[in-house]
């Protein structure tokens, strides 16, 4: 296989993130390379999961261009290059070096590694920094590829208004084109409704006018963000509480003529 030219490199760094970004979504769903834990019926996806890891299996000390990009998750491999690189042209005392970020994600480090490109194409270790990341690129690629096929969701980005949110981590969604990521508690209206215990009518009528964000499956259903329901409720059962009564709105009132004592002091009533 012909080594990558310096444009392919920076396509798949430019990718990467953008790929990557389907992973969490991607180890939720069926997949070929699957095991079972002991005493386990769920299917376990182990290629996603060894994209996924984070714990760095090389040390990077060691070269990266002995690193073997099969047997390390994306973050790691990426990180590791970000440091080989950076060192390399520390020793070179090549130009306009900048400080990698303090807390790595994939984003950030193909970022870097784009930003010194130019520079890293001079080293000796360019060959297997290329490979290196072809591969990782290829095998992303390939992880996801069902599932941005099938994404969970078929809403625009509120951000970007072009990609779409898929779920990473617990209550986190994140655009497959900006990367953006929004924290939302997927619910159904009727869902929403037992959490509030508002009526679902007026769910369902206020979810086209409050402008809450919604996710869809590929079945169509609807799932919107119970964190901007629930504050929706909460502001319409404060402004309830807090109307004013129409009489008092207007001042005092004139005395009722026909009550103008407290009822205990009142005369005899007619037939007593």
């Amino acid at each position: 296989m012909s080594l990558p030219s310096y444009a392919t490199v920076d396509e798949h760094l430019t990718a990467l993130p953008h790929l990557a970004a389907w992973l969490p979504w991607a180890a939720m769903t069926g997949a070929t390379n699957t095991s079972s834990a002991p005493g386990s019926t769920v299917p376990i996806n182990v290629t996603l999961l060894a994209l996924l890891d984070t714990r760095e299996r090389w040390n990077w000390e060691d070269g990266m261009a002995w690193a073997d990009p099969e047997r390390q998750g994306v973050l790691p491999y990426l990180h590791g290059w970000v440091r080989d690189i950076e060192a390399s042209l520390y020793d070179v005392d090549a130009p306009d070096i900048t400080i990698p970020p303090l807390e790595p994600t994939i984003a950030n480090q193909c970022a870097w590694l784009q930003d010194h490109l130019i520079n890293a194409y001079g080293l000796p270790q360019w060959p297997e920094f290329a490979d290196g990341i072809a591969h990782m690129h290829h095998r992303v690629s390939d992880a996801t590829a069902a599932a941005r096929a099938e994404g969970p969701s078929r809403s625009s980005c509120g951000a970007c208004g072009n990609g779409r949110l898929v779920p990473n981590g617990d209550n986190h969604w994140t655009c497959t084109t900006c990367l953006i990521t929004v924290t939302l508690t997927a619910v159904t209206l009727r869902q929403a409704a037992t959490a509030t215990g508002h009526p679902l009518r007026t769910l369902q009528r206020w979810a086209g006018t409050k402008g809450w964000a919604r996710v869809e499956d590929n079945l169509g259903h609807r799932y919107y963000d119970l964190g901007q329901i629930s504050a929706t409720v909460a502001a319409a059962r404060l402004a309830k509480a807090t109307q004013q009564p129409e009489d008092a709105a207007h001042g005092p009132q004139a005395p009722d003529p026909d009550q103008t004592h407290p009822p205990d002091l009142q005369g005899p009533q007619n037939g007593t």
